[in-house]
């Protein structure tokens, strides 16, 4: 696969947002050498798909959608809920809600009356037979028109839950990992392998429009159209690509850690640089002390902070801690901040170097975290324990080699100088510990081993 390729593949994983998880891997499509086409003729024919204008573009028929767009359009590929079997739902007992798919999409094998259709003879097609024993579905599709997919409703049901939560119940319980759930505004795309973390990425129908989306576009197109399940090699149909993607993330371990080392040094470029900045006008270096005490002080201090911010990325991904609550979420969550410093970086990126606070945030839920909290509803526990005590490595706060972190008296937290660390560092490093190739990276996906 030429460079350019995989570029296409990283841009697009980068663009659909939300992902959670990762859902296929840039490795697997550059060994299987699929390629884009980038075609003028694919915006047309998706615009033809749409209503709402320019304000609120979703899609006129998801039923139409995919018989038009892509190419579900013969009997069997399309298989409407009246025609599904009472297995393909789920009851949840503890919201009284039954959940049944809108649609699947079939195996075939299929037969047309077209003379000249790539399906005439059920002996050519790559789809697997009823025959083999498969499921004769391989993707379930809930069509839910104008509701949120992230908050929790009552709409489709008296359960009030998530839709996407609600859908990853369905999809386990039917055997089938693969779905699609749409409500208008986007298509999304979920994976829940049995045994495994379900991972999920989302086409946006406002960015699929517009020249920057056109990428996500190509990539709905090149992905879930009716091609991809009928006419490829099992190994590059979407199922196939979709479980190589899985089965390589014991990759993840090798390749993260090669992130993480890249922001261990990106951390140590960063308090050179504060320190460079701080120690003038008679401001005690509390660079130099560090880095002459025993044991490598601070190597081991830098060290500290990035395993911290691993530590804290996985607890906020396993619900550890209090996600939930807006104060932390608002105040003292590690995604929280590097989704605002994300949108910083786009929106202001020559001034990222310049700015800083994000430093003053990783200490206050670095101390949250080892002397707890109790603010209003907010209860966070102490933890206590080396890694996060702010004595173990005090240059990280400002402070000497025999420093003793201000905790009690009002005037020593008062009188507290903490590293001048700019945003653009802190946004690099959690960029790195964040984000893998091109996706959201999900620590509930990673085993405690790989940790």
């Amino acid at each position: 696969m030429k460079d350019r390729d995989v570029r296409f593949h990283e841009e697009w994983l980068g663009l659909a947002q939300p992902i959670e998880g990762l859902v296929f891997s840039v490795p697997v499509f550059a060994d299987a050498q699929i390629a884009p086409e980038l075609r003028p003729e694919l915006s047309t024919a998706f615009e033809a798909q749409l209503t709402g204008g320019n304000d609120a573009p979703r899609f006129k028929s998801t039923e139409g959608f995919f018989r038009d767009f892509l190419g579900y359009d013969q009997a069997g590929m399309f298989v409407p809920r009246a025609e599904l079997p009472q297995e393909l739902s789920f009851y949840a007992p503890e919201g009284g809600q039954e959940i049944r798919p809108s649609f699947a999409l079939g195996r075939g094998p299929f037969v047309s009356d077209d003379p000249f259709a790539v399906f005439d003879d059920p002996s050519t097609s790559t789809s697997t037979s009823t025959s083999t024993g498969a499921n004769p579905y391989f993707v379930l599709v809930w069509d839910i028109p104008g509701i949120d997919l992230d908050q929790p409703e009552a709409i489709t049901g008296p359960w009030r839950y998530p839709p996407t939560a609600k859908f990853e119940r369905l999809l386990r319980n039917a055997g089938i990992p693969i779905g699609l759930l749409a409500n208008g505004e986007c298509v999304r795309l979920l994976y829940a392998p049995a045994g495994e973390t379900t991972g999920h990425l989302t086409f946006r129908v406002r960015d699929m429009r517009e020249p920057a989306g056109r990428p996500v576009l190509a990539a709905l197109d090149l992905l879930l159209h009716a091609r991809r399940a009928y006419q490829a090699a099992p190994q590059f149909t979407l199922e196939g690509l979709l479980a190589e993607s899985r089965r390589r993330q014991a990759d993840v371990t090798l390749e993260l850690a090669k992130q993480v080392f890249e922001a261990v040094e990106i951390l140590v470029a960063g308090f050179e640089s504060a320190s460079a900045r701080d120690c003038t006008g008679g401001r005690l270096d509390w660079l130099r002390p560090a880095l002459e005490a025993e044991g490598d002080h601070f190597y081991q201090g830098v060290l500290s902070v990035v395993l911290r911010l691993v530590f804290l990325l996985y607890a906020e991904d396993q619900g550890l801690l209090p996600v939930e609550h807006p104060t932390y979420a608002e105040h003292l969550s590690l995604f929280g901040l590097s989704e605002r410093l994300s949108q910083d970086a786009g929106a202001h990126p020559e001034s990222m170097h310049h700015r800083f606070g994000a430093y003053g945030q990783l200490l206050a839920v670095y101390r949250a975290v080892f002397f707890g909290v109790k603010h209003g509803t907010l209860v966070l526990p102490p933890r206590r324990g080396r890694l996060f005590d702010p004595n173990a490595y005090p240059f990280l706060e400002g402070g000497q080699p025999d420093w003793t972190a201000a905790v009690v008296s009002q005037e020593a937290r008062a009188q507290a100088m903490p590293p001048s660390i700019d945003d653009g560092t802190v946004y690099n490093v959690l960029h790195k510990l964040v984000v893998f190739e091109g996706q959201r990276l999900s620590y509930r996906a990673l085993d405690v081993e790989q940790i």
